[in-house]
């Protein structure tokens, strides 16, 4: 393979659950030209927030958000903004916190 070949990329992502809960499980398929820089996805880390999944990458400070379900939630701007993020999707208004405030 070379940079700019087209690649498909397919699979299953299936997450471990408590017994009480079914797990959470993603299929894809995807066509894609091939990096010209390969990423090494072992960087990469998935993260819980109680009922919800957040995926860091070193290479970006945005952090993308699902629910455990696998619905998306919305894209954090760094790690600091996932709480503000979180609040929202659960009420509905926006975090009121100081945002000179971690966490």
């Amino acid at each position: 393979m070379q940079s700019g070949d087209l690649l498909r990329i397919g699979g299953y992502l299936v997450l471990p659950a408590p017994p009480t809960r079914a797990a959470l499980a993603w299929t894809w398929t995807r066509w894609s030209s091939w990096p010209s820089r390969p990423r090494n996805l072992a960087e990469m880390v998935l993260g819980r927030y109680g009922p919800y999944v957040v995926v860091l990458d070193p290479d970006t400070e945005e952090v993308p958000v699902f629910t455990e379900a696998g619905a998306w939630v919305g894209t954090a701007e760094h790690p600091d903004a996932i709480t503000d993020l979180l609040h929202t999707y659960a009420t509905g208004t926006p975090s009121t916190r100081n945002p000179d405030q971690k966490g």
